[in-house]
Parts: C-alpha cells; structure tokens; sequence
C-alpha cells in the first residue's frame, strides 16, 4: 500500500517518462542507501535501456517497430512500478527517502483546527480619509472572519459589531481628535471564537 510516493508518473506521456526514469535510475545508483535494491534498479536500467533502443528503431517507421517500442515502454513503466512500491516501503516515517530517489511525496494531511488563537502583529494607521483608521493583522489558521471591537476614550463600554473576512479593513465614521482603540477576535466555523488581541489605539486624524 503507498505511504508516501504520489504515483502520478504514470500519466506522463512517453519523453517525460522516460526523463523521469532515466533521473531514477541515476540517483538510485549513485545513493548507498539503495544498495539493497540494485537488482532491481539494474533491472530498470536494463528495460530503461531497451525502452530507448526501440525507441530509436521506431523512429524509422514500421509498425512492427512501434508495437515492440510500446511494449518495452510497458515493461519499463512496470519495472518501474515495482522499484517505487520498494522505495515507498522503505519511506515509512523516513520521507525524505523517497525525495533522494526522485519520487514525488504526499503532502502530510493538514490536522483540523481544534481551538482559534487571538490575531497578532495587529497594526493600526491614518486611513486615508479624515475620520477613517486602518488595521491589519496576522492571519489565523481555522478564521472564517474577525469581530473588531472599538473602544472611544471617555466612553465605558466597546462598540462591537464590525467584521472582517480579510486581514485588514478601513473602519469609518470617527470624529477627528478622538482617541480609539480597537481590539480583534478570530472567528471560525462550528462557534469557535479566540480571545481578544492586544489592545491597539491611536488619535483618530
């Protein structure tokens, strides 16, 4: 069963197989953590070979000469089937081995996202417009969007109710002179919801 290797080689059209069989067979043979599979690399050089001399007779024509390049190419396809079915065994919680061997890898499935963490790096400025400020911050993995909260100097309580799909937005409709702060929470599927940020504020221009 594949562990690690993607086995999309098996889509390649004839030339790119064959590059990508020949960069095999090199890197195999010039890498002593293979040694214990030579007979078969050897074995794939030798159809590799085949596949090529055929190959050359085809180009000449006849369609005898095209039926036996296509079964060389078969054959080398299926050796080398079974070197990445060895090489995917020895890859089991050692990826890299296949990398050495040529052999693309799976990536490793993302874990689902349990719990949100609160945005950092938030950044506050001038946004353009008297009255407006702009934020930023750092995304969350697992954030659908972000409830801002904003906070007037010399009120009591924040204001909620601004949401952000992005990393960023233009909050409006601030009196110039005033002192804002704002502060950010993550917001992601099935309610989850992170804490606050850190406070950030700024005279509003």
């Amino acid at each position: 069963m594949a562990n690690y290797l993607i086995y999309s080689f098996n889509k390649l059209r004839q030339p790119a197989l064959s590059s990508f069989t020949n960069t095999v067979i090199q890197r195999m043979s010039l890498d002593e953590q293979f040694v214990t599979l030579k007979p078969y690399v050897d074995a794939l050089k030798t159809e590799y070979n085949a596949y090529i001399d055929a190959v050359i007779l085809a180009a000449n024509g006849g369609r005898d000469r095209i039926l036996i390049k296509n079964e060389r190419l078969e054959t080398m396809k299926a050796q080398l089937n079974l070197v990445a079915q060895y090489v995917d065994i020895m890859s089991i919680d050692k990826p890299a081995v296949a990398l050495a061997a040529g052999f693309e890898i799976k990536k490793a499935p993302t874990p689902p996202v349990t719990e949100l963490t609160a945005p950092t790096s938030v950044n506050i400025d001038y946004g353009g417009v008297s009255g407006t400020v702009r934020l930023a911050w750092q995304g969350v993995d697992g954030a659908t969007n972000y409830g801002i909260e904003h906070l007037v100097k010399g009120e009591e309580n924040w204001k909620n109710g601004t949401y952000a799909s992005g990393k960023e937005i233009i909050m409006t409709g601030f009196a110039p002179g005033n002192y804002v702060t704002f502060r950010i929470r993550s917001i992601g599927r099935k309610d989850m919801v992170s804490g606050w940020s850190s406070e950030v504020g700024t005279w509003v221009m």
